[in-house]
């Protein structure tokens, strides 16, 4: 499931049809008959992933591919039963002057500089089951995130878009396993949020919340979580979620970038 190249290790459907998105996905976790909710934190690094580890492993922890021992950290939470997102540093929606730092995945780039760079982003890490990333600049043309869902894609991968789901149809033309993520919002308290992806998962079945990699954030969560039993929604892992997209389209036969 590993393919050896210039930019480092990258991931690939194995020979007998495995993806990353299957084979890294948490095993024994009940399946979304009801209203099912997702976590997943973003932007972990060092001493904030020591803090997530407190947290159930249902919950999907998803690191900085700037992250100093990126594949270490990523196999200890891994051990710990914790699913594995990688963070795309697309570009942000007001660059230069919010920046995301050197590996940013330009919109307006051609689509072979695209893929170049996300094979480089791809290689930081290692046993990670999707990636996740807001919008950023591709809302204005979502379609040129296309290039970039192809090879996902291709790579057994899943996508995690925080925000307004904008990118949906562009990941669903390329079959690429999606889904929209609540995303945090410093302006916004953290009981609206969480309120929020309550009434999402009751409401339609599904909800996934993004929270920041603040102590006070993973305590509040930590708390939280123990009360959706009550309120009738079973926490799930990621993949859960990604899964049903997955399943639903056949696995291109079609070479990798």
């Amino acid at each position: 499931m590993i393919e050896r190249t210039e930019p480092g290790d990258l991931p690939r459907i194995a020979a007998d049809g495995r993806t990353s998105l299957c084979h890294y996905a948490r095993r024994g976790d009940a399946p979304c008959e009801r209203a099912c909710l997702a976590v997943v934190v973003l932007g972990l690094a060092r001493e904030p992933s020591a803090w997530a580890l407190d947290l159930p492993p249902v919950v999907g922890l998803a690191f900085s591919t700037y992250a100093e021992g990126l594949p270490d950290w990523q196999a200890r939470v891994r051990a710990a039963g914790h699913e594995v997102l990688l963070e795309l540093p697309l570009q942000p929606r007001r660059f230069p002057e919010a920046d995301a730092g050197p590996s940013v995945i330009s919109c307006i780039a051609s689509a072979e500089a695209q893929v170049q760079t996300l094979l480089e982003v791809l290689a930081t890490g290692a046993g990670y089951l999707a990636v996740t990333a807001p919008v950023g600049a591709f809302a204005a043309e979502p379609a040129r995130f296309a290039p970039i869902a192809q090879t996902l894609h291709a790579r057994g991968l899943g996508f995690v878009e925080f925000g307004a789901g904008t990118l949906r149809e562009t990941a669903g033309e390329t079959a690429l396993p999606y889904e929209n993520a609540l995303a945090p919002d410093g302006d916004e308290a953290a009981s609206d949020r969480t309120f929020a992806a309550e009434a999402e998962a009751l409401g339609i079945g599904r909800a996934l919340l993004t929270v920041p990699p603040t102590p006070a954030a993973l305590e509040r969560l930590g708390a939280w979580l123990g009360t959706l039993p009550g309120k009738g929604i079973t926490l799930v892992a990621p993949s859960t979620l990604l899964d049903g997209a997955a399943s639903s389209t056949r696995i291109s036969e079609a070479q990798a970038p």
